[in-house]
């Protein structure tokens, strides 16, 4: 989870967020101008992945190798439920301030992903009704 050459998950869900610019750095801040000078649009500038690990415990938050304004949380891990239906529930509010430290931003978007890319292996995932509830 922690080097880019490993970062491919079964399952992983992304929810986004719009962060206030003020809790983003000025190489952040830059970096985001420019993309958006570039593309026309800015990225989410948090975002949370709910990952179906292959080791690491469940309930582990870990940064993205790859960005420091991603934090992938763990909600399943190993094979042990391979194969089976899984319910999972969290509370975003509670996840993002355990990420991030402070209360989470508007919600911009949700991304569902399964990938191999970086460990050039297989892997098959279904995913079942996603839903969002308030408090």
């Amino acid at each position: 989870m922690t080097q880019k050459s490993g970062d491919d998950y079964a399952a992983r869900i992304y929810i986004t967020f719009d962060a206030p610019a003020k809790t983003l750095s000025f190489f952040q801040r830059t970096q985001l101008a420019a993309i958006k000078l570039f593309y026309g649009k800015t990225p989410p500038t948090a975002a949370l992945a709910y990952v179906w690990g292959n080791r690491a415990a469940v309930g582990s938050i870990h940064p993205n190798p790859f960005t420091d304004r991603v934090r992938m949380i763990v909600v399943e891990s190993g094979p042990q439920h391979a194969n089976q239906w899984r319910a999972i529930r969290r509370n975003l509010v509670n996840d993002f301030q355990a990420a991030f430290g402070y209360p989470p931003p508007p919600i911009s978007s949700i991304a569902i992903m399964t990938d191999t890319d970086n460990t050039a292996s297989s892997a098959t995932a279904w995913y079942r009704d996603i839903t969002l509830e308030g408090p």
